[in-house]
């Protein structure tokens, strides 16, 4: 997607987190959006942001260690180490580990 391609482009990641913002909410059930938002705003450094928009992949696809994965990479940076080892462990439970 547009949104995708252009979050890799520092100088166009606000575009990139607008359009995923907005994917997002005309498409709340789908996880891609929702994901690829998250991966957006950590890579501009915005970590509470990137959990809230998490959330809403969270909620229809709670069953996915991707999400768990990510949640956690993002608790870790936003200095919660406990609750990235919670989402840490979430994933491999799901994984079957």
């Amino acid at each position: 997607t547009l949104g995708v391609r252009l979050l890799r482009d520092p100088e166009r990641r606000y575009e990139a987190i607008d359009l995923l913002r907005r994917a997002g909410a005309v498409k709340p059930a789908e996880l891609a959006p929702h994901v690829n938002l998250s991966q957006a705003l950590k890579l501009a450094g915005r970590f509470a942001e990137g959990l809230v928009a998490l959330d809403a992949a969270r909620s229809f696809h709670s069953a996915n260690p991707l999400v768990w994965d990510l949640k956690s990479e993002l608790e870790q940076l936003s200095g919660t180490p406990t609750a990235a080892a919670q989402s840490t462990a979430r994933a491999q439970q799901l994984r079957g580990r």
